[in-house]
């Protein structure tokens, strides 16, 4: 796969999420969003807070690689393989919803409340919709070739093209979490 093809893979599956996962916790109560069905699990509006925290770290370090390297020929795709890094390979596997093993969050990504309005869905919504123009800014771009960081751990440095596809996976992990918590028998109607 080249970065074109993985540039428009990331932005269709972005698009899709959005547009679905949208839809459904947009018309969410403030109730619905702040329900647990037990003390250890996030509501939907923690899982949300958790999306849009990771997002606003990102970003400043997605936005300053593109940056860094705009119209730099060196950085241009020149339409050969991508490659994931060991790094990004290791952090993708691990946020795949296909991956059933729980990990911890680093503290710097934990939710900041218990509860919140309903805003939260908004706010997710906008922070998406940037993700998904970070995606799309970089089509030209060689994604191998331009290099970041995880603001949780600058020794973690990987590719642009390893920290989208985990955002992406990442968000669509926490979708099918949320989506079983709306699945729930006790899950409240209003």
């Amino acid at each position: 796969m080249t970065s074109k093809e993985l540039i428009t893979l990331l932005s269709e599956e972005g698009s899709t999420l959005q547009g679905t996962f949208y839809s459904m916790i947009s018309s969410l109560s403030r109730e619905q969003l702040n329900w647990k069905y037990d003390m250890r699990s996030w509501t939907i509006a923690e899982c949300l807070d958790h999306l849009n925290i990771m997002n606003r770290l990102y970003f400043p370090i997605i936005e300053r690689a593109l940056h860094a390297v705009k119209g730099k020929p060196e950085f241009q795709d020149t339409g050969e393989n991508f490659m994931h890094t060991l790094t990004g390979n290791m952090m993708i596997k691990m946020v795949r919803p296909e991956n059933r093993k729980k990990s911890k969050a680093p503290q710097l990504f934990l939710p900041t409340q218990s509860q919140y309005d309903t805003s939260i869905t908004q706010q997710f919504n906008v922070q998406h919709k940037a993700l998904i123009a970070f995606i799309d800014d970089s089509m030209g771009l060689s994604l191998a070739a331009v290099k970041v960081y995880s603001p949780a751990n600058k020794v973690f440095k990987f590719n642009l093209g390893d920290c989208f596809a985990m955002i992406i996976h990442h968000d669509r992990r926490h979708f099918e979490q949320m989506l079983r918590m709306r699945e729930n028998p006790a899950f409240p109607l209003k």
